[in-house]
């Protein structure tokens, strides 16, 4: 089960920064990640908590692309 949401995470986070890339909606994968993540509620490093955490913000500011960007650079 852990192993599923996280590449179900990964998946989302791809989806993200395609989004992000492109300029349309988030898609609903990285939606079902979020879920998914949300749910089991375990990271097993600071990477796979800094993208949650990302894709968290993303998902429910539904910040800019330059944003994320200067998050990217400041972390």
């Amino acid at each position: 089960m852990l192993y599923s949401a996280l590449f179900d995470g990964a998946i989302g986070v791809g989806g993200v920064l395609e989004s992000l890339l492109s300029l349309q909606p988030i898609s609903n994968a990285a939606k079902i990640a979020v879920a998914n993540m949300l749910r089991i509620m375990i990271c097993t490093s600071s990477v796979c908590f800094f993208l949650y955490l990302l894709e968290l913000l993303i998902f429910l500011k539904k910040i800019n692309c330059d944003i994320v960007l200067v998050k990217l650079i400041l972390y």
